[in-house]
C-alpha cells in the first residue's frame, strides 16, 4: 500500500481548534503535538505529531490561541483591578477634585500600558510572519544546497573522466604526431631521416589498419616523462654523430 495522503492545512487547523475546545478546555498551554495526534486518531484521521509541527498554518493557529488567551487574561485582570480600585478610591478620596485627579492619573497610566501592550502584540505578530518567511527561505536554501551538491558530484565524475581521456589523447599525440614533427625538422636541416614518411612506417601502418590508437576505455597507465622536441632533436643528432664516428 502507498503512503497515506497528508491532510490539508485547513483540516489540521480545524483539529487544533477542536482539541482546544474539547480537550484543553480553552487552555492553549495544554496543546501538545502528541496530544493533537491522539485527538486526530479519535476523529478517524491518520496523522502524526510532526505533521502538525511542520504545518505552518497549524503552528500559527496555536500561537494565535495562546496570544488571544493572554489578552483575555490581561483584560480580566485589568477589569478586576479597576472594580476593586474604584471602591478604594471612594474611601480614600474625600473630595471631587481629589477623585478627579486620581482618576486622570490612573487613566494615563492604563493608556500607556495599553499602548505598550498593543505595540508588543503587533511586533510579535510581525516577528511571527517574518519567522515564517525565513523558515521558508531556509527550506528553499537547503533544497538548493542538496541539488548543488548532487550536481557537484556529477561534475566531479565528468571531470575525472575528461582527465583520463586527456591523458590518453596526449599519449597518442606523443606516439603519432611528435615523431613526425621531429623527423620533418631533421629533413629540413639536411640530416638523414629514417624513411620518407613523417611518421614511422610501422606507426603509419598501425593507423591505417586501425590497430592503434584503440578507443579510449577510461583507464590509462602512468605516462612516461615527455621530452621537448628540442631535446628529442638533440638526442637524434647525438645518435647520428655517434654512428658517423664509428668505423
Amino acid at each position: 500500500m502507498g503512503r497515506p495522503r497528508k491532510l490539508e492545512p485547513s483540516v489540521l487547523v480545524a483539529l487544533v481548534d477542536g482539541y482546544y475546545e474539547e480537550k484543553a478546555a480553552g487552555n492553549a498551554a495544554k496543546i501538545r503535538f502528541s496530544s493533537l495526534e491522539a485527538y486526530a486518531k479519535e476523529k478517524g484521521y491518520t496523522v502524526k505529531s510532526y505533521d502538525f509541527s511542520r504545518c505552518r498554518e497549524a503552528v500559527v493557529r496555536i500561537e494565535e490561541l495562546k496570544n488571544s488567551e493572554e489578552m483575555r487574561r490581561e483584560e480580566t485582570l485589568a477589569a478586576a483591578y479597576k472594580s476593586l480600585d474604584v471602591e478604594g478610591l471612594l474611601k480614600q478620596c474625600t473630595t471631587v477634585e481629589a477623585l478627579k485627579e486620581t482618576l486622570i492619573r490612573m487613566d494615563g497610566y492604563w493608556k500607556r500600558t495599553y499602548m505598550e501592550a498593543s505595540a508588543l502584540i503587533t511586533r510579535d505578530r510581525a516577528f511571527m510572519q517574518e519567522k515564517g518567511k525565513l523558515d521558508g527561505k531556509i527550506r528553499s536554501l537547503k533544497e538548493e544546497n542538496a541539488r548543488l551538491q548532487e550536481n557537484g558530484k556529477e561534475m566531479l565524475k565528468e571531470n575525472t573522466a575528461l582527465k583520463r581521456e586527456n591523458v590518453y589523447l596526449r599519449r597518442m599525440l606523443r606516439t603519432y604526431l611528435y615523431p613526425g614533427i621531429a623527423n620533418q625538422i631533421l629533413k629540413e636541416s639536411g640530416l638523414p631521416v629514417e624513411g620518407e614518411n613523417a611518421v614511422k612506417p610501422e606507426k603509419f601502418g598501425e593507423l591505417i589498419e586501425g590497430k592503434k590508437p584503440e578507443a579510449f576505455r577510461g583507464r590509462q597507465k602512468t605516462p612516461a616523462p615527455v621530452l621537448s622536441w628540442q631535446e628529442r632533436l638533440q638526442k637524434e643528432l647525438e645518435r647520428q654523430v655517434s654512428q658517423d664516428g664509428n668505423p
